[in-house]
């Protein structure tokens, strides 16, 4: 009897020690200023995240284009650099423009390379609006490519909160035109 309590006691250990640690992924969304979207995450300890597929709901805005991809971190690319943007939880390129759509991407890590647990700007999306308002904004999991939103480096689906839906003042265009402009004007009188 105490040979098979030693045995599952080892059998216990071993199965904790060898069984990967999930990470919590925290995905953050904040107001970059000028209708940007900022996207990021934090993990906890454990398997970190290598992929992401989003969706962004923003009725009333919208995004033109590929070019509305403002930036990404270095350690994740856009998988389709040709359309980075696709319709959410459904297969092919979103039609612009678009208030609804999605994004997926990647990073390709080598096993034992160090994943970032924080990334405050894994990208920047430019809304655009033809009104001047403030836009109502949720981000949530593209199921069709992702169950969760997030793929972990081995493979594994981690829990993932998604931020609370929350404004973001979107100019009109003529607006940004009209404060890029006051910026030239004001380093032209500096200089």
């Amino acid at each position: 009897m105490k040979k098979v309590i030693v045995l599952l006691t080892a059998m216990s250990l071993l199965a904790t020690i060898t069984t990967p640690c999930i990470a919590e992924i925290i995905i953050t969304a904040v107001d970059a200023g000028n209708g940007q979207l900022r996207i990021g995450y934090t993990a906890t300890e454990g398997e970190q995240p290598v992929g992401f597929a989003l969706t962004v709901d923003a009725p009333g805005s919208y995004i033109g284009g590929s070019q509305d991809l403002v930036s990404y971190t270095s350690e994740f690319v856009v998988f389709d650099a040709s359309h980075p943007f696709d319709q959410p939880n459904q297969l092919g390129p979103v039609d612009f423009p678009a208030s609804y759509f999605s994004f997926s991407m990647g990073g390709l890590f080598d096993p034992g390379t160090s994943v970032p647990e924080s990334v405050s700007d894994l990208i920047t999306i430019q809304l655009h609006s033809d009104t001047p308002e403030l836009i109502q904004v949720t981000i949530g999991p593209d199921t069709l490519r992702s169950g969760s939103g997030v793929v972990l480096m081995g493979g594994l689906s981690p829990d993932v909160t998604m931020p609370e839906p929350f404004g973001i003042y979107v100019p009109e265009p003529a607006t940004l035109l009209l404060l890029g402009l006051g910026g030239v004007m004001v380093r032209r009188r500096r200089t």
